[in-house]
């Protein structure tokens, strides 16, 4: 439902209803919503930027693929893999800032996807992890 809702903003501003600005203040906080860094949805533009919008898509990936490889093998992820999901994303940061070209809105969002779904693949482990120790014996969690 988060990630729908940068979606559905622009959505419901066309439609002249309250809620598109309601949800647009939702992701304020998180996110600067400049219009030429979002992408193009209906007659407006998404709640969030295009990098955002890759984080929040890849986040949900990765918690699914969490449910099932963490939860159902106890296989963790590895530190390194957030480094490395990460490290496309830093450099299109960086690269304006020394003089490079910075990328569009497709290809920001396209290099978030993976650091995004390797903090999902971290969440469901963490998650799967509590889930185990709330379900041992009061005995068994003393030890």
């Amino acid at each position: 439902m988060f990630v729908g809702g940068t979606f559905l903003a622009p959505v419901v501003e066309d439609s002249g209803a309250v809620g598109g600005s309601l949800l647009r203040l939702l992701y304020a906080p998180a996110c600067h919503q400049m219009p030429e860094r979002s992408l193009a949805v209906g007659g407006g533009h998404q709640a969030v930027c295009a990098r955002c919008s890759g984080l929040y898509l890849g986040g949900v990936l990765g918690l699914v693929a969490g449910a099932w490889l963490v939860t159902a093998s106890g296989w963790p992820p590895r530190p390194w893999w957030l480094v490395a999901a990460a490290a496309p994303t830093f450099a299109d940061a960086v690269l304006p800032w020394i003089g490079g070209a910075g990328l569009s809105n497709v290809p920001r969002l396209l290099i978030t996807l993976p650091v995004g779904a390797a903090a999902g693949l971290f969440l469901a482990a963490g998650v799967a992890d509590i889930a185990r120790s709330h379900s041992r014996r009061p005995s068994e969690c003393q030890q």
